[in-house]
């Protein structure tokens, strides 16, 4: 889709709707207002591409970017997204000239773009500029790191209500743009995994959707219904970004605005999981340091009064945390102790399965492989880490094909466990 520029927008307070360019002091945003344009950002625009010079960078007002990693058969996956809190093209800031990703446009809106030459210019000349797309990186780190670990141990609905609260929070209202296609493409999964998941989901009570669009109407349930990846993610952006000041705030704005008195929600409610720790801890880290630096400035009786009932209130905190995390270590160490032992049954039984003269493949309910011995790799002569995860159907030849599919729907008809063994015996007997 071809863009609409707007014109250059010369004045910080002309109704600047990205974080890091608001976040600027008035006279370092001057000195680069010259090089700043806004732009409409089309759902679906390649900003730029892997392994292509980078010409732009841009901090999205409110568009929402999609950072994907490309493999070599050219299909892509999400490793980040990026709303008004950031900006698209760190590789630059990085001292890299042409990125290992893509830059694809998930929600149109508008942007403020930047030659990448000038934008190298100004963080070299601007130690606020750079402080702030520094603290975003490290934000975005977080983003990527938990995300691919979130890929490789929940479940596709838990995933799917991740990305959405993740787009949620970036998102100019509760309804934006999403069809399950570019769902299924983001996640890396099939796109009839993303149905069954949104439909989850709202029989769940969290969203609706109609083609192409999701609305958020349930943001607790949806939050209920994710990870414990989302409230890292959040915790990370909001100890990072959180803490800018506006040009000319003070420390003592914290107290004005009720910040202070935030943690007080979590003295309520069971005992937290250990996302819920990582985000409380990193809560408590912040509100410490906000405290010490009003300890340092001269404070008025009702600041005072604030302050004792804070250091109460976090007394009570520590007391939480500390009973806990001592609860949650002791649960993990039996779920460890529990993932080894079924490590080790999984491993004998694979080799016992290698022991064997025939050929035996397991799929699960669906046709997909789950497990195969040695015998079964020799016989379609593909190697095991091929063949697992992929549909039974694909790799027999035609003739076979129907012969499988009556057995799965045979076994789909009756009231059995949802996996099934059975030995793939060579054609001549």
């Amino acid at each position: 889709p071809a863009r609409h520029i707007l014109p250059k927008v010369t004045n910080p307070t002309g109704n600047l709707g990205n974080r890091i360019l608001s976040s600027l002091p008035i006279q370092d945003y001057d000195r680069i207002a010259s090089h700043l344009e806004r732009i409409d950002l089309g759902s679906m625009e390649v900003l730029y591409d892997a392994q292509q010079p980078l010409e732009y960078v841009y901090f999205p007002e409110s568009a929402i970017v999609s950072l994907l990693s490309v493999v070599t058969d050219g299909k892509a996956m999400e490793t980040a997204m990026v709303g008004s809190e950031g900006m698209v093209g760190l590789p630059v800031f990085h001292g890299v000239a042409m990125p290992n990703e893509r830059a694809l446009v998930q929600t149109d809106g508008s942007a403020m773009r930047m030659r990448a030459s000038a934008f190298v210019a100004a963080v070299e000349g601007c130690g606020d500029l750079q402080r702030l797309v520094h603290r975003f990186a490290e934000a975005r780190t977080t983003l990527t790191s938990q995300s691919s670990a979130c890929d490789r141990t929940h479940s596709v609905v838990q995933r799917c209500a991740r990305w959405l609260l993740l787009t949620h929070d970036r998102a100019q209202s509760d309804e934006f743009g999403v069809t399950h296609q570019f769902l299924s493409q983001m996640l890396g999964v099939r796109r009839s995994s993303v149905t069954v998941a949104a439909e989850s989901l709202r029989t769940a009570g969290a969203i609706e959707y109609t083609r192409g669009r999701v609305r958020v109407i349930d943001r607790e349930r949806l939050e209920a219904l994710s990870c414990e990846c989302y409230p890292l993610i959040r915790a990370a952006y909001d100890r990072l970004l959180a803490a800018e000041k506006r040009p000319g705030a003070t420390s003592d704005d914290a107290v004005e605005a009720g910040e202070m008195t935030k943690p007080v929600a979590l003295l309520r409610g069971d005992l937290p999981t250990t996302a819920a720790i990582n985000a409380f801890s990193a809560e408590v880290r912040a509100l410490t340091t906000r405290a010490s630096a009003m300890e340092k400035q001269p404070a008025s009786t009702a600041e005072s009064e604030q302050l004792r009932q804070f250091a109460a209130d976090m007394a009570v905190l520590a007391a939480r945390l500390q009973t806990a995390e001592e609860e949650i270590r002791a649960q993990v160490e039996a779920l460890e102790e529990l993932r080894y032992a079924l490590e080790l049954r999984h491993q004998e039984r694979r080799q016992l399965m290698d022991g064997l003269p025939d050929a035996l493949l397991e799929t699960d309910r669906n046709g997909t492989i789950c497990e195969l011995n040695r015998a079964a790799e020799a016989l379609l002569g593909r190697p095991r880490h091929y063949l697992l995860g992929k549909p039974f159907i694909a790799v027999v030849d035609e003739p076979d094909r129907y012969a499988i599919r009556r057995m799965l729907n045979d076994l789909d008809g009756d009231a059995v466990p949802g996996r099934w063994s059975g030995r793939v015996m060579k054609r001549d007997g």
